[in-house]
Parts: C-alpha cells; sequence; structure tokens
C-alpha cells in the first residue's frame, strides 16, 4: 500500500568537503542546474524541504505547556533580578537562571534536530555538504538503478572540483542493491570456478583417469539445469541465498555418482557380469542411496512450509535439484557408463588402488576413545544455547570501504538520525489522532522503547494555536521589562534569538504550507488517503536486528479505539523476517530430524540401528555448535538454513556405511573403510567442495554460510568414519567377550 501511494523514488547522496564552505555552497548551485538536465534524474536538493517554513513557526510546534514553562522562568528570572536577597523560592529551587538546555534537548531528541541552524544538509564544523539526488522515475528495478547510479557518477566526476576549491573532496554513497548485486556476481564466479576445481582435483586423484570424472560429471551437467528448470515454475527469481546453489548441487549430486561408480568398478573388476553388476547396484545399494537422497531432498524440501523465504525457496530448489540428479543418476548414468566400457572409454585392467589400512583397536583403546568422543558431544550439547547470533546486518552484507566512508559523512551532514519512519495510510484527523495516542502511549510507557513520535499531514498545522499565542505574547510582553538587560552578556546571543523568534511567529494556515512537505504526506492523489509516519529514535540503529524486531514489536500492529492500524517499513520487515526465521528454524530443524529418522527407520526397519546411524550423524551436528562456540562464529541469517542441510547432507555416509557393514558382516571393518569408507571421504571433499568456494566471497553471509558447510562436513565425517566404527567394534568385542565367557 505504501509503495502504490508513495511511489517512491531512488535516491543518492553525495557528500563534498572543504576548508571554504562558500566555495562548496557554490559547487552545490552549480551542480543542481547541471544535474536538473539529465533525463534520468528528477529533484535534486541542496537544501532541506521546507526549512524557511519550519524555521519561521518553530515556536508552534512547541507543546502549549512547554511554553508556559518558559513564560514561567523568565518571569521568575525577573523577579529573582527585583527582589535580590529577598528573593524567596518556594517550588525548591535555589537560582532563576534562563536555561531553555532541557527542552532544546527534548525537541532534539523529538524532531532529531541536530545542526538545525542551516538550510543546508551540512556537519557541524560546517566542512562538510551534501547534496540528494533523486530518480525522475519511481520504483527502479535492480537494472535502472544500476543506470542511474552510473548517470549521476559520471555527471558528478565531469566536474573539476579543484576549480571550485583545492581542498575539495568528494564522498559518493552508491546503492547497497547494485553493490550486493555486483560483489554477488563476482562472488558466484569465483565460487564456481574455485568448487569446479576442487570438486574435479579429487575425482582425478582418486580415480587417475580424466574420462572416469567426466563420465561422473555428466550427469551433473544435464541435471543441474534440468532441475532448474522445474523449480523454476515455483520460483521464479534466484536470491542471495539461492543464487549459489549450482555449486552446492554439483557437490551434491556427484557424491551419488561416486558411490555408484565405486561400486560398478568394484563389481566389474572382480570379473562380474552386467547383470550381477546391475543386480548389486540397484538392489544392495539402492536402497542406501535411494534411502540418503530422500534424507536430504526431504530435508531440505521440507523448508518449503517455512514463512521465511530464505528457507523455502532454498528448501524447494535443492529439494527438486537432487531429485532430478538422483533419477539421472539411476537411468542415465548407468548407461552412460555401459557405452563407455563398449567403446573402451573405461577399462577394468589398470587397477585403481584402495586404501589397505587396518582398523582394529584394543578394546580398553576403543572405551577411551568413545569417551573421549562421547565427552566432545555433551560438551558440544551444553555449548549450543551460548552460540551468540549475529543480529548486525552490515557485517553478513557486501560493503566497501569506500561507500562506508560516504555513509559516514552523509550521516554527518544530516545530522543524527540514521533510520527511517515506518508508515500507514490513514483517511482522516480522527484516526491520525488515534495512531498518533497510540505510538505516544507506547512510548511514555515503555522506557526502552524504540519510538520517537509520529507525523502526519494533519500535523503541519499545529494543535492549540490560540493559547499558544497569548502564551507567546506575554513572554514577549515579559522580556520588556527592563531588568532583562541584566542578562549575562554571554546569554544576550541567544535572548536576542529567542526575541527574534517570537517576534515572527504567527499562526499557521493551511494554505502556507508548501507544496513539496504536503507531497511527502499525500503521495499519489488518486489512491485516498495520506501516509502517517511513525518515527523511532534518530540514533537508533535499524542496521541492528535487536531494534528492528523491537521497533517492528512496537509499530506493526497499533490497538486504537477506532480499529487496528498496521505500520510497516524496511526496518519493520527486517524485524518480521528475523522473528520468522527464528520461529522456522526451530521448527525446520525438528521436521527434518524426525524426517530423516523415518526414512532411516524404513530402510533398516530396526530401532537400534537407525538410532546408531541417527546418533554418529547427530553428534556431528553437534559438534559443529562445539567449534562454533570455541571459534567465536555467530549464527545470522544466512548460515543458519545449513545446519538442517548439514545433517542431510552427511547422513548418507552413514547409511552407506552401515549398509556396507551388514553386508559384508563382522569382522569387515576394514573392507568397509576401504572401499565405502574412502568413498564416502571422497564424496565429503566433493560436499565441501562445493561450498569451500564461499569461503573467498567478498558477500559476509555467503562466506559464513560456506564456513559453516565446511566445518559441518568434516566433523560428521569424522563422526561417520571414526565414530561410527569404534561403535560398531566396541559391539563385535563384548559379543566375542559374551560368546567366550558362555
Amino acid at each position: 500500500e505504501l509503495r502504490d501511494k508513495l511511489q517512491p523514488k531512488k535516491r543518492f547522496a553525495v557528500m563534498f568537503e572543504s576548508e571554504n564552505p562558500e566555495h562548496t555552497k557554490q559547487l552545490l548551485h552549480d551542480l543542481q542546474a547541471r544535474l536538473e538536465q539529465n533525463p534520468w534524474i528528477g529533484k535534486v536538493l541542496i537544501t532541506k524541504v521546507a526549512y524557511d517554513f519550519f524555521d519561521k513557526h518553530k515556536l508552534m510546534f512547541l507543546d502549549t505547556k512547554d511554553l508556559e514553562e518558559i513564560r514561567h522562568r523568565v518571569d521568575r528570572k525577573i523577579q529573582r533580578e527585583k527582589l535580590g536577597p529577598l528573593y524567596i523560592s518556594f517550588d525548591g529551587e535555589e537560582d532563576a537562571k534562563l536555561d531553555f538546555k532541557d527542552m532544546e534537548a527534548k525537541y532534539k531528541d523529538r524532531y532529531g534536530a541536530e545542526g538545525t541552524s542551516s538550510e543546508y544538509y551540512v556537519s557541524p564544523n560546517g566542512k562538510i555538504f551534501a547534496i540528494y539526488v533523486e530518480s525522475k522515475q519511481p520504483n527502479l528495478n535492480l537494472a535502472e538503478e544500476k543506470k542511474f547510479q552510473e548517470e549521476l557518477e559520471k555527471a558528478v566526476k565531469t566536474v573539476d572540483l579543484k576549480t571550485y576549491d583545492p581542498t575539495m573532496k568528494l564522498y559518493f554513497g552508491r546503492s547497497s542493491r547494485v553493490l550486493e548485486y555486483q560483489a554477488l556476481i563476482h562472488d558466484l564466479k569465483v565460487a564456481g570456478i574455485i568448487s569446479g576445481i576442487l570438486i574435479f582435483l579429487p575425482l582425478l586423484l582418486r580415480f587417475r583417469r580424466p574420462q572416469v570424472v567426466f563420465l561422473i560429471f555428466l550427469p551433473l551437467a544435464l541435471g543441474i539445469p534440468i532441475g532448474l528448470a522445474l523449480a523454476s515454475f515455483w520460483v521464479s527469481k534466484l536470491n542471495v541465498t539461492t543464487s549459489f546453489l549450482f555449486a552446492i548441487l554439483g557437490g551434491l549430486g556427484v557424491e551419488t555418482g561416486i558411490h555408484l561408480f565405486s561400486r560398478y568398478y568394484e563389481s566389474r573388476k572382480e570379473g562380474r557380469s552386467l547383470q550381477e553388476t546391475f543386480e548389486e547396484l540397484y538392489l544392495s545399494m539402492g536402497p542406501a542411496v535411494l534411502t540418503a537422497v530422500a534424507s536430504l531432498a526431504v530435508t531440505f524440501l521440507l523448508m518449503i512450509f517455512s514463512d521465511f523465504r530464505g528457507f523455502s525457496e532454498f528448501g524447494l530448489i535443492s529439494g527438486v535439484g537432487l531429485w532430478t540428479l538422483f533419477l539421472l543418476y539411476f537411468t542415465f548414468f548407468p548407461a552412460s557408463l555401459v557405452l563407455a566400457e563398449k567403446i573402451r572409454l573405461i577399462r577394468f585392467k589398470t587397477e585403481i588402488k584402495e586404501f589397505e589400512g587396518h582398523f582394529r583397536f584394543s578394546p580398553d583403546f576403543v572405551r577411551t576413545l568413545l569417551v573421549l568422543f562421547s565427552l566432545i558431544t555433551v560438551g558440544s550439547i551444553l555449548a549450543t544455547p551460548f552460540l551468540s547470533f549475529e543480529y548486525d546486518s552490515k557485517k553478513i552484507r557486501s560493503d566497501s570501504s569506500e561507500n562506508r566512508l560516504a555513509k559516514q559523512m552523509q550521516r554527518v551532514t544530516s545530522g543524527e538520525r540514521v533510520n527511517n519512519p515506518a508508515g500507514l495510510i490513514i483517511h482522516n484527523p480522527a484516526e491520525a489522532e488515534a495512531v498518533k495516542a497510540a505510538v505516544e502511549k507506547k512510548r511514555d510507557s515503555n522506557p526502552d522503547t524504540t519510538l520517537q513520535g509520529a507525523n502526519s499531514v494533519y500535523s503541519l498545522v499545529p494543535a492549540q494555536q490560540a493559547e499558544k499565542m497569548k502564551v507567546i505574547r506575554e513572554i514577549q510582553k515579559l522580556l520588556e521589562d527592563d531588568t532583562i538587560k541584566l542578562v549575562p552578556e554571554k546569554d544576550k546571543v541567544d535572548l536576542d534569538r529567542f526575541k527574534a523568534a517570537l517576534a515572527e511567529t504567527e499562526p499557521v494556515e493551511p494554505d502556507q504550507i508548501p507544496p513539496e512537505l504536503t507531497e511527502l504526506f499525500v503521495g499519489q492523489a488518486q489512491i485516498p488517503g495520506t501516509v502517517m509516519l511513525i518515527l523511532a529514535k534518530p540514533k537508533l540503529e535499524m542496521d541492528d536486528g535487536r531494534n528492528a524486531i523491537a521497533f517492528a514489536d512496537e509499530v506493526s500492529r497499533l490497538q486504537t479505539p477506532i480499529g487496528e492500524f498496521r505500520a510497516s517499513s524496511d526496518a519493520v520487515v527486517f524485524g518480521e523476517v528475523l522473528k520468522t526465521m527464528f520461529r522456522d528454524s526451530r521448527k525446520v530443524l525438528v521436521i527434518s530430524v524426525l524426517s530423516v529418522f523415518t526414512f532411516v527407520l524404513l530402510d533398516f526397519r530396526s530401532l537400534r540401528k537407525t538410532l546408531l546411524v541417527m546418533f554418529s550423524i547427530l553428534a556431528g551436528v553437534f559438534w559443529v555448535m562445539g567449534v562454533m562456540y570455541l571459534a567465536g562464529i555467530h549464527l545470522n541469517l544466512y548460515n543458519m538454513v545449513m545446519i538442517p542441510a548439514v545433517m542431510g547432507m552427511s547422513i548418507d555416509n552413514s547409511i552407506h556405511v552401515y549398509h556396507r557393514y551388514e553386508e559384508l558382516g563382522r569382522g569387515s571393518l576394514n573392507r568397509v573403510l576401504s572401499t565405502t569408507g574412502i568413498s564416502a571421504t571422497l564424496a565429503s571433499l566433493t560436499n565441501a567442495a562445493g561450498f569451500f568456494g564461499l569461503m573467498f566471497c567478498s558477500h559476509g553471509g555467503l562466506r559464513s554460510m560456506g564456513v559453516l558447510a565446511v566445518i559441518g562436513l568434516a566433523t560428521c565425517l569424522i563422526t561417520t568414519l571414526l565414530f561410527l566404527p569404534l561403535i560398531l567394534q566396541f559391539f563385535e568385542s563384548r559379543r566375542a567377550a559374551e560368546a567366550l565367557a558362555a
């Protein structure tokens, strides 16, 4: 509603700094005339909107009781000077100074009026000036916003600043959205190249034949575009969270190819026929792969039910992509292996050397390691509640030092305000009064409030003007007393300024309000109603999610005697997104664990085996928490999605290891680890490679996802290939001891 009503236009700030303010002002006026000729540029603001109007009528915007307090202080000062030592203060005040610093602070806090002594957007030291340039067209898309930024930057940089002043400096505040997009495109290229190389190299080292790697990669080359195409029926656009999924799907998908080729190679090398080989692939290994893929895919697909789009779209694209790759690896891939054999692209004469290590420890050593791993798991579980969340969105976005400096300079020139108001649509003065009263009630009843106040088009004509004018005239009359001349010289400047303000103050008539001021509230006149603005405290950083949540809680639903009103803004949306994510992340995690548990139980049909497999993975997931706690890594809006994803990505290794162990029987741990264990290691490496490229991204959110995924895959690999086999060996040793005792 607000977008339709206001038709917001993109606005950029350009700052100039010099030692000579007059030279900078001349530059601003010259630049304004030049910029207004550009077809992409609409308004160019070098002075504050309606500054003269507010400067002339400023006393009328004070509360009546505050004007009465001023009158009282002036009267008390006069009496104090007249009576001298005979003056008695009945209200307990020791002195009667003409001091209004408390009121000055009150209205600076209310209006964010730091530096209002100048009509320009200027820093307190008078050296830095800002100019605000608005796009001609509203609601720019990303491409249009980028073009507008480029046109503005080109126009500004063609001006020779040194001709105005040798000390002149330029600070250009670029679009965060454009910077994010440019950084994202760069990051995706870097991440794609790094991930591709890191997925390819382990496969080449393992199989030592480029043609084998090509065959394993071929289903990916077909499956990822098909999966994305299918997902596009529901998700039309990629976002920051989903844009790198091609790299992740590559790592996840190739894992199935590794396990299938390893078993195919093992079977053919031992001389089995194609029929026997495929029976083994589909009947022995197939259920394990199906359970693993189903567990992971369903973990992702269940995220669809999250209200947080970052989760739901990530889950849908991942789930569809994984099922697509699964079908290709179980149909196209085996057929391509048969074809490759027939055309002699692959042969089985040269052996792929297997790991020939020995996995058997003494029972005491096994117990010691199990106790150690259990202690690590318990410690990690205990550390989980103490993990911290990164609320500062600036730390997980793309930015540049140049842009941060420009924003800092902009804030210096705009006073203390570092946030934008929330807005809602009202239709009459009664609604405006009701909303204002609700906002002020929340503000005054909560010592930790985020609220400053509320303004509407009806606020532009001050209330109680007749009463205020009466008090103002009384103050003027008091100041005519000769006693006021005894005010110390240092206070006379402020006193003279106050007298001048009193003299020029007059009631505000509706037709005196500048049109550009009314436009801020009216917007598109053909849409009924006007906009009411709800202001947060000027210094409240809405990039901090805690402030955004608190602000959203206070303004998103305003209960009044005439109904409920809902306000919105970028900060409110950010706060609601965080609240939704906190709620949904717990729900997604619980549902993911239950869904994986269900698929594993359906596969093994044994609660004991299911719990064993699940424990080995959940231990690895909790180890991630422990590592994060020790390393001081924060959870954030982006990497939260990786917690259930890590579990889903790692469960297949446990399933494959346990299936292989059941197939080969007791005493086969060496064989299991030298075959399926190697494949699991390689699969985890390719998975990690899909995320490793993200660790080199400039975008903090993507980088944190890469870090968390790599840590998670590493810890889950340890619990799968060491913790799980140790548990299996422990049970083997105990059974052997029981058999001997019998």
